[in-house]
């Protein structure tokens, strides 16, 4: 359909008129609107306070009989679970732990044995529950597995073996199967449980 060109002159004057009579109010809108907007993100929010290493044990029975198996490839197995839980006598303060137990062998003649635990205490601000609770459960070990990598990758060369680099881990997986593991264990047990634990 087709209008006249009057029309359509006519139709465009009348909505400028209309803006510029109501631009005050628009852009009051606008900036309450966008007050509001910075104020939610400045009060959300994700500290990482302090990170260290809590524990590591490096068993190397492996070094005496490595002589006798050289050229074969040692079997390599990692078992990764996260510990978070929240500091109550600080609001919005969480602990979690990374643990690590690596378990290297060739047929049944074991290698070494490593097991570490790395901490990160976080402060957080600002979010809903549950997008807390996958915050702490997947957000926090992600910025903390670099740190955890690299010290299991320098303990296995002071061990004398070629560094063991981990591949990335999936942590969204592994908080999944946790909540899948309380869930189960909820059933059973016909009580609650929460994911900090």
């Amino acid at each position: 359909m087709c209008y006249p060109y009057s029309l359509i002159k006519y139709e465009l004057r009348y909505f400028t008129q209309f803006v510029k009579k109501n631009q005050t109010i628009t852009l009051k809108n606008w900036n309450f609107m966008s007050q509001n907007q910075n104020q939610l993100h400045q009060q959300q929010s994700l500290k990482v306070i302090a990170q260290y290493l809590k524990d590591i044990s490096f068993e190397n029975p492996g070094m005496g009989p490595l002589s006798r198996i050289q050229g074969k490839a040692p079997e390599i197995n990692i078992n990764v679970h996260v510990n978070a839980h929240k500091n109550t006598e600080m609001s919005g303060n969480f602990h979690v732990d990374i643990h690590l137990k690596a378990v290297s062998k060739i047929k049944e003649v074991p290698l070494f044995i490593l097991e570490t635990t790395y901490t990160g205490i976080f402060e957080i601000t600002g979010f809903e529950p549950e997008l807390e609770e996958q915050i702490v459960n997947i957000q926090c070990p992600a910025l903390l597995f670099p740190f955890l990598r690299r010290i299991v990758g320098e303990k296995t060369v002071d061990g004398g073996y070629p560094p063991l680099y981990l591949d990335p881990i999936d942590f969204h997986a592994i908080y999944l199967q946790k909540i899948q593991h309380e869930s189960l264990e909820e059933n059973n047990a016909g009580s609650s449980s929460s994911v900090f634990n």
